[in-house]
């Protein structure tokens, strides 16, 4: 009678589990087909795509610590690239996901560009970093025809000042 009694339990309560496990399968396979469905319906039109498609920077900059002196380098990866201003804010974006910069009016041969939360660049990263950001971005974006100065926008801080960049400003840096 005891191991009828003992069966019996064990019984019901595979039985109650797999019904459990069944009804949490049901529901995850809906919710993946859900999800599915709305990565579907939200897939990215070829204008979005473009825009953000992830092209390598066409300069690589480089603080060397122990002379004190940036290393500013064409890239290798990026001399058969076309470059737009939208996909080189990206590029930075990708590098400095905390700095987000937003691109501004073109006026002659400056752009103006914009961080509306600098922060991280004008107190967290050091005088190095942010020499070494602003060095990237001014390369970056004076590599477009037309393209001599980049008018940064920002909150000045202890380690970045906002301001008129242009190539020649990092010449003392390297």
């Amino acid at each position: 009678m005891f191991k009828l009694k003992s069966l019996l339990i064990a019984l019901t309560i595979s039985i109650l589990l797999s019904g459990c496990m069944n009804n949490n399968t049901e529901d995850q396979n809906k919710e993946n087909d859900s999800v599915s469905i709305e990565q579907k319906n939200t897939a990215p039109d070829s204008a979005s795509i473009s825009k953000t498609a992830l092209v390598p920077l066409p300069y690589i900059v480089n603080y060397d610590e122990s002379t004190g002196r940036f290393e500013i380098d064409k890239n290798p990866a990026a001399e058969t690239v076309a470059f737009t201003s939208e996909q080189l804010a990206f590029a930075l974006k990708n590098k400095y996901p905390e700095i987000d910069l937003r691109v501004g009016e073109r006026k002659q041969d400056t752009l103006e560009l914009y961080i509306d939360d600098a922060t991280y660049l004008t107190q967290s990263i050091g005088s190095a970093g942010a020499n070494n950001y602003l060095a990237e971005a001014t390369y970056a974006f004076t590599s477009l025809d037309s393209v001599k100065v980049v008018n940064f926008m920002f909150e000045p801080g202890d380690h970045a000042m906002p301001g008129p960049y242009d190539r020649k400003y990092f010449d003392d840096f390297h």
